[in-house]
């Protein structure tokens, strides 16, 4: 019968705030809400942060380091105490831990699941995504695939446009960069801008190669003299002079430059997206001086013949 005053006094004790240090000892099953510094908890589990607390949930390993954290400001924090953005992930010293690892979830090969997706204005429309594609062989195939938004239709579809690609190539010890225009109606394939004028970027490398081995080439014939004599008039009509890139902040004014204007330049030397092309430049002066040396072989030949006359 002892029994039964004691029961009461755990019911009575359960009904109201415990307000001392509570131990459990083996397994403890709540059923219903829990709420920390919060008496009305709007979920199965809520904490309430006090104004002098730094974080909302701390869990430290048994040495005391963090293991993840959610401070006062919202910022989740993975292997570190301090996070500096919304999601902070620290790895473990330099010994080759994984940081972060994405799983797509699904069985198949395919490439259409999500993998890392951006969505605009934190909502779960216009959202570009990165993809990766795995090949056991290490080969084309292995790569990371950027996609870009465009289903004007469809919002809240996937991006779809696969404009970037970083690819493994046949020899597993190359790699390459793949920039894929999403219309053929695009005339740039790769533009680098300054950050004021569209296209007036710089780019520093040590060489710059441009395929040139007969057995990359088809329907390979030779240059005529006609060819040679127009690229010669060509050369002759260039019309150079002084200008300034046009730039999008106002009162910043671009540096006087020296060079041609498109509209004003021959058909022959003419590019995609109004641009000369310089590799056709070049070859309109070669076979122009090729010209200008004939021109001079044909007046030593005639001044020859008049001496002799």
């Amino acid at each position: 019968m002892r029994k039964l005053p004691i029961l009461i006094g755990l019911i009575l004790a359960a009904a109201g705030p415990v307000f001392a240090d509570t131990t459990v000892t083996g397994d403890a099953q709540v059923t219903g809400q829990v709420g920390v510094n919060t008496i009305a908890p709007g979920a199965s589990f809520e904490v309430k942060m006090g104004s002098a607390d730094a974080y909302a949930l701390k869990v430290s390993s048994q040495n005391g380091d963090s293991l993840l954290v959610i401070d006062n400001k919202g910022r989740v924090g993975v292997g570190l105490s301090n996070p500096g953005a919304g999601l902070d992930i620290h790895g473990s010293a330099d010994n080759g831990d994984i940081g972060l690892q994405l799983r797509v979830g699904n069985s198949s090969t395919s490439t259409d699941s999500s993998q890392i997706v951006f969505a605009y204005d934190s909502t779960s429309t216009f959202r570009h995504s990165i993809r990766t594609r795995s090949n056991p062989d290490q080969k084309q195939g292995n790569s990371v695939d950027f996609y870009l938004w465009n289903s004007t239709g469809q919002p809240n579809q996937l991006g779809n446009l696969h404009v970037l690609s970083l690819q493994a190539m046949n020899a597993t010890e190359y790699a390459s960069v793949h920039v894929m225009p999403s219309t053929d109606a695009v005339e740039e394939e790769l533009v680098v801008s300054d950050g004021s004028s569209l296209g007036q970027g710089t780019i520093h490398c040590s060489s710059a190669i441009v395929p040139s081995a007969r057995m990359l080439k088809s329907d390979v014939a030779g240059i005529d003299g006609a060819e040679e004599g127009k690229a010669y008039g060509d050369v002759k009509s260039l019309r150079h002079a002084k200008f300034r890139y046009k730039t999008r902040q106002r009162g910043v004014e671009a540096p006087l430059m020296e060079g041609l204007i498109y509209e004003d330049s021959p058909a022959s030397i003419q590019g995609p997206g109004k641009s000369l092309v310089f590799d056709e430049r070049l070859i309109n002066l070669e076979l122009a001086l090729k010209e200008v040396n004939r021109r001079a072989k044909r007046l030593e030949a005639s001044i020859s013949e008049l001496e002799k006359k």
